[in-house]
Parts: structure tokens; sequence; C-alpha cells
């Protein structure tokens, strides 16, 4: 009987050890996936911050783009004005060449009509 109870006892605590190396074992691949979610957590956050990143890289790459045809324009019209400048000086001269010897009123009429035009 003392052998047969013994037999019991040990068939029970191995019982009880394989449920606990199972247990284990269960426990172990949880951490384990925890781990690995954790890690795709991580990238997925990364990945995000790397997509805004490139968001607001394209907005400042186009932002530039806009600024340098601002620029460009800018820089045209400024040499456009001074064309014009240049042109309306030269018909000025032009004008005064031709019309010396007409009396000042007469003069003072056409320089006042052109100034007119320039604005």
């Amino acid at each position: 009987m003392l052998i047969c109870i013994n037999l019991h006892a040990l068939q029970h605590t191995a019982t009880r050890c394989n449920t606990l190396q199972h247990t284990t074992t269960h426990c172990n691949t949880l951490q384990h996936t925890a781990t690995h979610c954790d890690t795709l957590q991580h990238t997925e956050t990364h990945c995000n911050t790397l997509q805004h990143t490139a968001t607001h890289c394209n907005t400042l790459q186009h932002t530039a783009t806009h600024c340098d045809t601002l620029q460009h324009t800018e820089t045209h019209c400024n040499t456009l004005q001074h064309t014009a400048t240049h042109c309306n000086i030269q018909e000025l001269k032009a004008l005064i060449e031709k019309v010396e010897g007409v009396p000042q009123i007469v003069f003072d009429s056409l320089l006042a009509k052109i100034y007119k035009r320039s604005k």
C-alpha cells in the first residue's frame, strides 16, 4: 500500500510538474508575443513619425519652390519696371528735343499728359 501511495504521489507530482512546464512555456510564449507586439508598436510609431516628417518635408519643398518662383517673378517685375522707367526717360528726352522752341504753356500741357500716362 505504501508503494501505491508513493506511486500515486509521484504521478501527482509528475502531472503537476508537466502542468508547471506547460505553464512556463505558455508564459514564455506570451512574453515573446508581448515583446514582439511592443516592437511592432514601436515600429508603427517610428513609421508614423517618418510619414509626418516626409509630409512636412514635401510641404517645405513646395514652399521653397513657390518662394523661388516668387523671387524669380519679383526679379522679372523689377527688370520690367526698370525697362519701363528707362523707356519713359528716353521718350521724355526725345519729346523735349522735339518741343524746343514751343511755348512753355504747350510744353507744360504735354508734360502733364505724359505724366498721367506713366501712372
